[in-house]
């Protein structure tokens, strides 16, 4: 104790370096984990910017799919109002013909119901041109 009081000055310097050397510690653990955290968020945005990215691409070929649905929709509802305005035509036009009572012949039946087929196989596909026959 009596060097203490006669080295006061140099036991107080001592004290001073060691809680410098410590902070000094302390400082450089916080610089690491910073670091360290910088990294982290980094990484956390890059995956949060390619997420946004891939929700993006999903919600445009969502409204793309939606799209093409409701013109089907559209397209469908136009051929069947089409086709009851071309049926009331006929059945309007046919009241006045006096062999609409007449039984159509079988082969006549056949080959319309081959054409209807043809027209609806014909608008499910891209290529339109039927061969006539």
């Amino acid at each position: 104790m009596s060097w203490l009081l006669r080295n006061w000055s140099c036991a107080l310097l001592g004290a001073g370096a060691i809680v410098i050397g410590g902070l000094w510690l302390q400082l450089r653990c916080a610089q690491a984990d910073t670091r360290t955290l910088q990294l982290e968020k980094h990484q956390l945005t890059e995956q949060r910017d390619a997420a946004q990215a891939q929700l993006g691409h999903q919600m445009k070929t969502m409204r793309f799919f939606n799209q093409i649905t409701q013109a089907t929709e559209d397209a469908k509802q136009q051929r069947q109002q089409h086709s009851e305005q071309v049926q009331t035509i006929i059945k309007t036009v046919l009241v006045k013909e006096s062999c609409a009572g007449e039984p159509v012949p079988a082969a006549v039946v056949e080959r319309l119901r081959q054409h209807a087929e043809q027209i609806r196989s014909s608008s499910s596909s891209s290529d339109t041109r039927q061969p006539a026959g």
